[in-house]
């Protein structure tokens, strides 16, 4: 019925990236749009990713649909009724990080709304539901052209060229603000009803001239989805949102590095970072910098490697724990979880859960004791945590009792 009414008047994210592009052009920043043909379709995998895949792998493990539930559900996620209003919500430092990232730093390198147009998943369902919406922005006045609605028009859409054209804003992107109606001089464009929009905003030009060349998008989609895989649920805590904005951020910073390479003066933002055909200081400094980010998303990436591999040993001990040290499933989950201790720049909560699971699991109670220890430390509150801490102990107690009984070998 009204397209992508919600992402403008509903969406606490386009809020505060509104605010971010209002505090920047305060100080005279004023961000450029990506100009990527292909970035949109990050947007389109994200809602595969969340929709879809789990469907498939629901029904390829035979597991049965759930049901709708409105006021009751035991796992706490499901239900539309709740008193946790922050049963679904990391804890704050990832929640500031989201908010700093997905709302401030994406619209500042990649313009307003970036968020919206280039990764959002639920703005990809909004925008193909927005074809068949009967309402919109349309022309019900005498339009000189004068181009001002386009210029104010946050979500980078040419008003003015697609109601001349058909009539009305064909374009998905169209997040109903109305500010556009707003700004119009003639009082020409006004919201109502109508023949949807289908397929006609396909032939509409969606970025100004001089967009990114081929191998710019290719490059970016590969490069953004590695990041994605490399730090979605790294360390147990970055979210699916917080990964796809870190991933595009570090995939238009190696486009923006290669480049270099191919233009003699590039500029972002104030910055110089070529002039004819030398590199500056500033770019310099950039090179450097890509390289440490570079280094760092590789370490991300090898630890990443670390905790699947031993998130997969842990389940498969997890399905038989009288067969986890026979198996040498064990023995794989703990050398990859004591990897991720080890070399790791962070040592999440979970690591240490499962590893002394996996421990308990093999008969090891004397390694599982620190882990135990680690976990009571980290939720002091937990009963469940201290039980298995006692219990640890206890069979530890078992087996020093046992080796004394038996002497040294």
């Amino acid at each position: 019925m009204f397209g992508r009414f919600f992402c403008a008047w509903g969406c606490h994210v386009l809020a505060l990236q509104d605010g971010a592009a209002w505090l920047l052009e305060r100080i005279g920043i004023r961000p450029r749009p990506i100009r990527s043909r292909l970035a949109p379709f990050i947007a389109i995998a994200a809602a595969l990713s969340m929709f879809v895949w789990p469907q498939i792998e629901r029904w390829q493990a035979g597991r049965e649909w759930l049901g709708l539930r409105v006021t009751t559900d035991s796992e706490g996620f499901g239900s539309l009724v709740t008193e946790n209003f922050l049963r679904n919500l990391p804890g704050p430092i990832t929640t500031t990080a989201t908010f700093i990232v997905c709302g401030g730093v994406l619209v500042w390198i990649l313009g307003s709304r970036s968020f919206c147009r280039v990764i959002c998943p639920y703005g990809a369902l909004f925008s193909a539901a927005d074809r068949l919406s009967i309402g919109a922005i349309r022309l019900t006045g005498d339009c000189d052209s004068c181009g001002l609605c386009t210029a104010t028009c946050t979500s980078h859409i040419r008003v003015h060229e697609e109601t001349a054209r058909h009539g009305r804003v064909v374009s998905p992107n169209c997040l109903k603000d109305l500010d556009c109606i707003k700004v119009c001089p003639r009082n020409a464009l006004s919201w109502g009803w109508g023949a949807p929009s289908l397929l006609r905003s396909l032939g509409e030009s969606r970025f100004t001239p001089n967009p990114w060349t081929w191998g710019e998008d290719v490059l970016l989609l590969v490069v953004a989805a590695f990041c994605t895989i490399t730090f979605r649920s790294l360390y147990g805590e970055v979210p699916f949102f917080l990964a796809l904005g870190l991933a595009l951020i570090v995939a238009w910073i190696v486009v923006m590095t290669v480049r270099m390479r191919t233009s003699p003066d590039l500029r972002i933002s104030r910055i110089q970072l070529q002039r004819s055909g030398r590199t500056t200081r500033a770019g310099a400094v950039w090179l450097t910098a890509t390289i440490g980010l570079l280094l760092f998303v590789g370490h991300c990436g090898w630890i990443r490697l670390h905790e699947q591999l031993g998130r997969n040993a842990w389940a498969q001990c997890a399905a038989d724990p009288t067969a986890a040290a026979s198996s040498g499933a064990a023995q794989r989950g703990a050398d990859q979880f004591e990897a991720v201790l080890r070399f790791g720049i962070w040592h999440p909560a979970y690591v240490h859960r499962m590893l002394c699971d996996i421990y308990v699991w093999s008969g090891r109670a004397d390694l599982a004791r620190p882990h135990a220890i680690a976990m009571t430390e980290i939720w002091p509150e937990s009963v469940e945590r201290r039980a298995q801490l006692e219990e640890v102990l206890r069979m530890a107690q078992v087996l020093e009792t046992k080796a004394k009984k038996l002497g040294p070998s």
